[in-house]
């Protein structure tokens, strides 16, 4: 396994830590949905929904919702703006 493939499988490992929710949560922030748009169509409160961002956010070891689409988009996690998902 080349540096860089293990590099990749070792940040989709990070993705499968998350929970469903965190992974729902998470696909909608990658495409560029903001914490009241995902509380609305989760049916959660805002708070809960940032705290849900904030969890993601730690757990894939980002700094930021930019940071969070360029890697789930690298991983495989969403697909690329364009793309259909599998």
């Amino acid at each position: 396994m080349t540096g860089e493939s293990s590099t990749l499988e070792a940040r989709r490992e990070l993705y499968e830590s998350l929970t469903e929710r965190e992974r729902e949560v998470c696909k909608l922030l990658a495409f560029g949905r903001t914490c009241a748009d995902i509380a609305r169509e989760l049916a959660i409160s805002v708070k809960t929904a940032k705290t849900h961002r904030g969890h993601v956010l730690t757990k894939l070891r980002l700094r930021n919702v930019a940071e969070l689409a360029r890697d789930a988009i690298m991983v495989g996690f969403v697909p690329a703006p364009g793309e259909t998902a599998p």
